[in-house]
């Protein structure tokens, strides 16, 4: 039998009996039919050659194939190096089934695998820490340890069985900034965006913040390919504030070519609206917008900066953790899904997904 131009019967292929190869077959590219084999079976057959080992290949090819009316296609394209694996209508629609080699959901979930990766895109999918950023702290090697008491050096893992494609820091105490930084030259719009999570103790509830951790996205002004901090901008997730009740918050600072630092925060965004997990530096032209989402893309506008007459000016990404105790179990422990990024002046990651 032949494979004719899809058509679905209660959820299943229908195809038209044919007993033998039809004769315009021979040559014709991209053809595949499935005929009789040996005692009355089938073999699927196509130009390329048929199965390889009971798989039929798709080479890959530099860029999408025209449409026509009445088929689809399924074709492969290498894109960063992965044999991705695409689709498209009757009509050229196309779209991207696979990303690094897997299979993106239809969900609008904010997390998955973008459709059309950045090449600076970090998603932890190593356990190698990416060559293009710098920690600039002594890791432990120690594992992470949600029991353990601890005031040397500061315990990471990434892409471990613990958490896949996931970078988790246990940082040392005392409150001292563990930094991830790479150096960066900002385009015209760029969206920065990120994923994290933190812990919250359970002390918070009667007025007390122990053990709590906190982490920030940020941009900075470098010298020697390191951060100077003449300038910057930090947005902080899951901020303590004193020892208040109002904390954790949201919180962000600013500085300018050295001048004085501003502070501010969210109060009333305290750990009864934990659900803010992912922060955003947008890029558009001379403004740096600063925002804050949750899971399902509801978004927090923070505020707007112009660094457009910096002397020193923002060529750095940074990610920041800091905890304020030592003590188990386990709240000091911190992650990062991914770093992305989109240059757009309309992006927002709440509304393109």
């Amino acid at each position: 039998m032949r494979l004719q131009p899809l058509q679905i019967n209660d959820g299943y292929s229908k195809f038209t009996d044919l007993l033998d190869t039809p004769s315009d077959y021979i040559g014709a590219a991209g053809k595949i039919v499935v005929v009789n084999g040996p005692e009355n079976g089938f073999d699927l057959s196509s130009a390329e050659g048929g199965l390889t080992d009971g798989y039929l290949p798709l080479p890959s090819i530099e860029t999408d194939p025209p449409s026509e009316d009445g088929y689809g296609r399924l074709y492969t394209k290498i894109i960063d190096g992965y044999v991705e694996l695409h689709s498209m209508d009757d009509s050229g629609v196309s779209r991207q089934i696979t990303s690094k080699g897997r299979i993106i959901p239809v969900t609008n979930s904010l997390w998955i695998h973008p459709a059309n990766p950045h090449p600076n895109d970090l998603e932890f999918e190593s356990t190698t820490f990416d060559a293009y950023w710098t920690e600039d702290f002594t890791v432990s090697g120690s594992a992470i340890d949600p029991y353990a008491s601890f005031s040397d050096n500061s315990r990471r893992q990434i892409h471990t069985d613990r958490e896949k494609s996931w970078y988790l820091i246990q940082p040392k105490t005392g409150g001292t900034e563990q930094r991830i930084y790479r150096p960066y030259d900002l385009p015209t719009n760029i969206c920065i965006w990120t994923r994290g999570r933190t812990n919250v103790d359970g002390d918070l509830f009667d007025g007390t913040i122990v053990n709590n951790a906190s982490f920030y996205l940020g941009l900075v002004s470098s010298s020697g390919g390191t951060p100077d901090w003449q300038s910057y901008l930090k947005l902080w997730l899951n901020f303590v504030v004193d020892d208040t009740p109002d904390s954790p918050c949201i919180a962000w600072e600013d500085r300018l070519d050295g001048g004085s630092v501003a502070f501010d925060n969210k109060n009333y965004i305290s750990w009864k609206a934990q659900g803010f997990h992912y922060a955003a530096i947008n890029k558009v032209g001379n403004w740096f917008y600063l925002l804050v989402f949750n899971d399902s893309g509801q978004m927090l506008y923070i505020d707007k900066f112009d660094f457009s007459e910096a002397s020193y000016p923002l060529n750095m990404i940074v990610c920041g953790f800091k905890n304020a105790s030592s003590l188990g179990p386990g709240n000091t422990i911190m992650g990062l899904d991914f770093i992305r990024f989109v240059e757009s002046d309309v992006f927002l990651p709440g509304m393109h997904r």
